[in-house]
């Protein structure tokens, strides 16, 4: 198993037609991963009106194939499945490894997490973030990464950037969070994706950003041992010692019921 990732972040704006920002996204990854990048993710909503056979969800697939990736791309108005808001992680040989259904605001109904060569990691979809329980649920299940490409806008910032750095802390596990940016119209009203990408390491400290105006690619690796360190090799104190070995399940867990 790999204990070094190189993740990028591609942050992309939103297009009317969308097929614009496929394209932007599509040159973004092919960048990121001439710059190194082993790990890709794209921000929540990039993908629309097509169902899961469609062509644009196949270039993704061809994308990480042929850079030999790991690349998660979104998927949301699938005509098939009414409801659902996806993210698909494609392998570096092109197949699809799995599919996070959004939970929260969605029709999803699991907490999968995904084997890879550098251990498991996981998805959770913009809303999903305020939601402390599920990502615990990936970090009992061994996730080192908690990857959550979102579509936020103004003047939820805080909101945002507050959740996923929390997930981060209370987990001990990396966060990479990846936005859309700039101007969009829904139901006649603009709104502004604020962008701020931003990839969060196991005690909360940011370890690479982006702006709130531009596409943008963010890279940062990971060293994924310190996962490791605070669960198997613990020190004295919160920057060296996981949280989830000082859970009292039995004190709470009839709480969680309902």
């Amino acid at each position: 198993m790999e204990n070094t990732m190189k993740v990028a972040g591609i942050q992309v704006r939103r297009s009317d037609p969308y097929s614009e920002s496929v394209e932007e996204a599509l040159a973004l990854c092919e960048r990121a991963a001439d710059e190194g990048a082993e790990f890709l993710c794209i921000g929540e909503y990039l993908i629309r009106d097509e169902t899961e056979d469609g062509p644009s969800l196949r270039r993704f697939a061809d994308a990480a194939e042929r850079h030999k990736v790991y690349l998660i791309t979104s998927m949301i108005d699938d005509p098939s499945r009414p409801g659902g808001n996806f993210a698909y992680l494609f392998g570096p040989d092109g197949k699809r490894i799995g599919v996070f259904d959004k939970v929260h605001g969605g029709t999803g109904k699991g907490c999968p997490v995904f084997e890879t060569e550098f251990g498991k990691v996981a998805i959770m979809i913009c809303y999903d973030t305020r939601f402390p329980e599920l990502a615990r649920a990936y970090a009992l299940q061994g996730a080192r990464v908690i990857f959550a490409p979102t579509a936020s806008s103004f003047p939820d910032d805080e909101i945002w950037a507050v959740c996923c750095r929390a997930r981060a802390m209370e987990n001990n596990v990396f966060v990479v969070g990846v936005n859309r940016v700039g101007r969009f119209e829904a139901s006649g009203v603009v709104h502004y994706n604020f962008g701020r990408s931003t990839v969060w390491d196991p005690i909360g400290n940011v370890q690479a950003q982006a702006g709130s105006h531009h596409n943008e690619i963010i890279h940062a690796t990971l060293d994924l041992t310190h996962v490791d360190r605070m669960v198997n090799d613990p020190g004295d104190g919160p920057l060296l010692r996981s949280a989830l070995l000082d859970r009292k399940p039995e004190v709470y867990e009839n709480y969680f019921g309902s």
